[in-house]
């Protein structure tokens, strides 16, 4: 009876000790590396206690699964699920009739440095026929792969502008005319491209920050995603900020990311608060998470989102359309 009561007793404490230690690291480098992982560390828990449940193993574990199942369904509740292609306007509102001959079609993905396979998305590139593509970590392997579409498509149509050399290479093609470039301040990794169409500028902001796969590159990608939000934040219309933000939602990070750009910014792949993952390791493909995220200016209807995927690379790229531009 002792052995049991100290068991039950030792389950307590764990679940009361777990969130308080959570607390405690969520805000340092190995605390993000777990909080971003979390819905699978929590289905891993959940897979072990019904196996020493189905053991026979004790009682008291009962309601040590249940608190965890109720806690992983929470959290994967903002990580998995968007519906593709939903063919709707922001926040839900509106219909594919916003669009017609008017909308922009847009993509943007992060291709991957090294990617050697990036001719095998040509025909998806041309597919989706996009008038500004944005990509990150191209150029070289990335520029010969697209060579014909990005050079040839529609009569060599494209502006091409390429800035952030290496594996940081940030690039923007064009079918309208880019009138404007601009390098963000005080440290950020983004780059403002303005083009016009309609005789309105849009303001695209292509982002990549460091992957925070060492202490040092965490505490300097804080700063940058830190440095991001100032040099956008004050943009109020025609406003489309994309990036490989290498930050899971559930970061204290993104969230201030987030709240700095509230007043004049919508999530657009939120929806409801449900992120679809974006980036999968190579070392365990199973465990996606969203690192990716379209934000636009609140005057600005986007719809037809997708989540595209591209061979060679460990990111899905975005697909979407925004209202209203004219060439």
């Amino acid at each position: 009876m002792l052995k049991r009561k100290s068991i039950d007793i030792g389950f307590f404490l764990s679940l009361v000790l777990f969130p308080v230690l959570l607390w405690a690291f969520h805000d340092t480098y190995l605390g993000e590396i777990f909080v971003s992982f979390l819905p699978w560390w929590m289905g891993a828990y959940v897979v072990l206690m019904g196996v020493f449940m189905f053991l026979g193993r004790g009682r008291g574990l009962v309601a040590t699964c249940l608190v965890v199942v109720m806690a992983f369904a929470g959290v994967v509740s903002r990580g998995v699920g968007v519906e593709e292609d939903r063919g709707v306007g922001l926040n839900g509102e509106g219909s594919d009739d916003l669009f017609g001959d008017r909308g922009l079609k847009v993509l943007f993905g992060n291709v991957y440095y090294k990617n050697s396979r990036l001719n095998e998305f040509e025909g998806k590139f041309r597919e989706i026929d996009p008038g500004v593509a944005m990509f990150v970590e191209f150029e070289g392997l990335q520029m010969d792969g697209l060579s014909a579409a990005v050079k040839d498509f529609e009569d060599s149509s494209y502006a091409e502008i390429g800035e952030l050399k290496g594996i940081y290479a940030n690039h923007l093609f064009s079918k309208y005319k880019v009138v404007g470039v601009e390098f963000g301040g005080g440290g950020a990794p983004v780059v403002k491209y303005e083009v016009e169409g309609g005789g309105l500028v849009y303001s695209f902001f292509v982002a990549h920050t460091y992957s925070p796969h060492l202490p040092s590159f965490y505490h300097a990608r804080n700063e940058q995603l830190e440095a991001i939000g100032e040099f956008v934040a004050d943009c109020e219309e025609r406003c489309i900020l994309v990036g490989d933000f290498n930050v899971s939602p559930w970061s204290t990070h993104f969230k201030k990311l987030e709240k700095r750009l509230k007043y004049n910014f919508d999530l657009v792949n939120d929806d409801n608060g449900i992120v679809e993952p974006t980036w999968s390791p190579d070392w365990f493909p199973f465990a996606t998470v969203p690192l990716d995220y379209l934000f636009v200016s609140k005057d600005l209807e986007v719809g037809q989102f997708d989540l595209i995927n591209v061979p060679g690379s460990d990111h899905k790229a975005f697909s979407f359309v925004v209202a209203g531009f004219e060439n």
